[in-house]
């Protein structure tokens, strides 16, 4: 029932946008770390966010992988609510091959 309610337009709308998009603008290393602007875009609103990942490589497969935090009402997800927290923490991994 949960899942179904998510997929309607108070929420992420599923049936108007098909994806959630996240580009890639700029990489580039910090320090010893790997970050990246990317924008991500939910329901048709873009924002741009930094988000620190760390990439290996195993043989023939890279490996890329991190997390960030966003704020769901900058999308218009959800509405005004007392029962769902405004931050969603966001976990990726993206595989690829060489």
């Amino acid at each position: 029932m949960r899942d179904n309610d998510l997929k309607k337009e108070k929420y992420f709308n599923a049936d108007g946008y098909k994806l959630i998009e996240v580009k890639s603008t700029k990489l580039y290393k910090k320090g010893t770390q790997f970050r990246g602007l990317f924008n991500v875009t939910i329901k048709g609103a873009t924002k741009q966010i930094e988000i620190p990942f760390e990439y290996s490589v195993n043989g023939n497969e890279a490996e890329f992988t991190g997390s960030f935090t966003l704020n769901r009402s900058d999308f218009g997800i959800g509405g005004k609510t007392l029962t769902m927290a405004d931050e969603v923490e966001v976990s990726i991994l993206v595989k690829a091959k060489k």
